[in-house]
């Protein structure tokens, strides 16, 4: 088992606290946001942990609305990743991301979390030329 996996496994079955959830949570996302076919006990882990007829796991995943700031708007953040992608081709991703904050008036670390975010999905979306 990889330590990625790991990690994943410690957050869902919760014992991953604080930084290490945080890191666990962002695993898990791009584990599920991959192009590669997501593991059978991972998915069978999730299935159970989501389906309110099982309780064999004392944990549950629960849908509830984020409490604190704004919430985000994928097709905007693309948008976003998507203008600082050209720019930092030329031009390096720090001055994209200066020209970023004076475009969309968001802080650099909300522009490089949405940078981090969307980069490996954008490199994805490349067709080959």
């Amino acid at each position: 088992m990889t330590d990625t996996a790991r990690l994943i496994v410690e957050l869902l079955e919760g014992r991953a606290k604080g930084a290490r959830e945080k890191d666990a949570r962002r695993a898990l996302a791009q584990e599920l946001r991959s192009l590669k076919p997501l593991d059978l006990g991972l998915r069978c882990f999730l299935a159970d942990l989501i389906d309110p007829d099982r309780n064999e796991i004392n944990l549950q995943i629960r849908f509830v609305r984020r409490r604190k700031g704004k919430p985000s708007n994928p097709a905007t953040d693309k948008r976003i990743a998507q203008f600082i992608a050209g720019i930092a081709k030329d031009d390096g991703v720090e001055s994209a991301v200066t020209q970023a904050k004076q475009e969309f008036g968001l802080s650099r670390s909300r522009l490089m979390a949405i940078w981090g975010e969307w980069r490996p999905i954008l490199k994805r979306l490349e067709r080959p030329r």
